[in-house]
């Protein structure tokens, strides 16, 4: 299945480095999540950390590599499957208790930061976050994140869907962000 136009020149407006938040329709969420992995990876060549709260590692890593995208270039860390981590696992993917763990998700993003390896930071999904953490910490979470990323030089992508909860930490957000993006 291809991208509607309007989702990849929406992606198009991803730059090598900065701060992007991409609001879409539920009906458009997976194929944006797979647009800006493609331009990130593929087109601008980048290493990454994928924070994925929707859907398991195992699932987000077969999907991906069907739409070509070298997995083997992407940390993964999964707040979903709440496996425990394993050598095998180690420097692929890191487990979290769950979604609602800010904390280990934190220290999960500083550890991945730190090697140095990684251009970019995709999160899946602020609206993820806001069902298992209240806003207050949620806005705190990502404020943390922006600031962060800003300060490693690494580009961040926040994807949420266009939703009451999600959209009311907008204007906030977006005083830190390169680009807020609705598609």
């Amino acid at each position: 299945m291809s991208a509607r136009p309007n989702l990849i020149k929406a992606v198009k407006q991803l730059k090598l480095r900065g701060i992007y938040v991409f609001i879409s329709q539920p009906s458009d969420y997976q194929a944006m999540n797979k647009e800006i992995l493609l331009k990130l990876t593929k087109t601008n060549g980048m290493r990454g950390i994928y924070a994925t709260l929707n859907k398991p590692y195992n699932q987000i890593k077969g999907e991906l590599e069907k739409r070509g995208i070298d997995t083997g270039n992407i940390f993964f860390i999964d707040g979903v499957s709440k496996k425990k981590n394993t050598p095998e696992n180690a420097g692929k993917v890191f487990y979290l208790s769950g979604p609602e763990s800010l904390t280990d998700l934190s220290i999960a993003i500083t550890v991945a930061t730190n090697t140095g390896k990684y251009g970019f930071l995709l999160i899946d999904s602020l609206s993820t976050l806001l069902i298992y953490n209240d806003a207050h910490n949620t806005q705190k979470f990502a404020h943390y994140l922006i600031s962060k990323m800003s300060s490693y030089g690494m580009t961040l992508a926040i994807l949420t869907l266009d939703e009451d909860n999600s959209t009311k930490l907008l204007p906030t957000l977006a005083q830190f962000c390169t680009k807020v993006i609705r598609v």
